[in-house]
């Protein structure tokens, strides 16, 4: 089977999963998405672990955990609001634990591997806050979401194959195009403004709404580069094989947690959506 057909069949799953936890409901979103973060520090652990950097995972996983189920119990049970400071203090505890483990670390590699644990923190924990928190809190945010990452990541995949010539950063992903990255871009707002049109009616589809979802396909794209810097910095090809003609969970996801972020900071807090 061709690449691009197993591709394709992957897509398909992928749309499929997403389509059912989003008519499932917040719970079951919130569930799928802390999975999904549980995954991706395994695959940073791995991938780092090729180049001899060990990072933390244990708190970094029991981290997301905590954060999942205490995001959880506040949404889901009256007069728990008290809670919601307790989620930052999960990070800090977090943060905490990782100095302290550097201490006892003796190894050579030791700065590699307490700033490698700290990054994969601030990258899925603190990051991915944002992912889990507001697409449980709203659904209709999960679908947003994935119709951005969908159209910057298959149309600049469909607009680099046909069109790419001129390479966008080669040293960090030498298959990536400027060509295809504007076709993403396009297919970020194309798709982006689909589900903001029939489950958000009250937003007037303007000026506004085009840069801030033009913003946050410039996101996506950053997102995806960074994945990609980390591969190749750790020299791998792709963060795993659970995903047929994917790779692993952040091939196919890394793009998500920088959307969601500047969802949050652009569309909620800026009262757009």
């Amino acid at each position: 089977m061709s690449t691009f057909k197993t591709r394709l069949i992957t897509g398909i799953f992928i749309v499929a999963v997403y389509a059912i936890m989003y008519f499932l409901g917040a719970t079951a979103v919130t569930a799928f998405t802390t999975l999904m973060m549980l995954f991706a520090i395994v695959e940073l652990r791995n991938a780092f672990k090729n180049i001899d950097v060990k990072i933390n995972y244990v708190p970094i996983m029991i981290a997301v955990f905590l954060k999942a189920a205490l995001s959880y119990v506040i949404k889901t049970f009256e007069s728990t609001s008290f809670l919601i400071p307790f989620e930052q203090l999960i990070f800090a505890i977090l943060v905490l634990t990782l100095f302290i483990t550097y201490i006892f670390d003796l190894t050579e590699k030791r700065l590699l591997n307490i700033g490698m644990s700290l990054m994969t923190a601030l990258y899925i924990v603190y990051i991915g806050t944002f992912f889990s928190n507001y697409t449980s809190e709203n659904h209709h945010y999960f679908l947003v979401i994935f119709a951005i990452t969908t159209g910057a990541d298959v149309f600049a995949y469909l607009g680099g194959s046909l069109f790419g010539k001129k390479k966008l950063c080669p040293k960090v992903s030498p298959k990536k195009t400027v060509e295809g990255a504007v076709c993403g871009l396009l297919g970020a707002i194309g798709l982006g403004l689909i589900p903001i049109h029939f489950l958000f009616p009250s937003v007037k589809i303007d000026i506004k709404l085009i840069a801030a979802l033009l913003i946050l396909g410039i996101l996506a794209e950053f997102g995806d580069l960074f994945a990609s810097g980390i591969k190749r910095a750790t020299r791998i090809k792709d963060y795993g094989d659970i995903l047929p003609g994917h790779g692993g969970i952040l091939d196919r996801f890394d793009s998500l947690l920088f959307v969601s972020f500047g969802l949050y900071i652009i569309f909620i807090e800026m009262g757009i959506l």
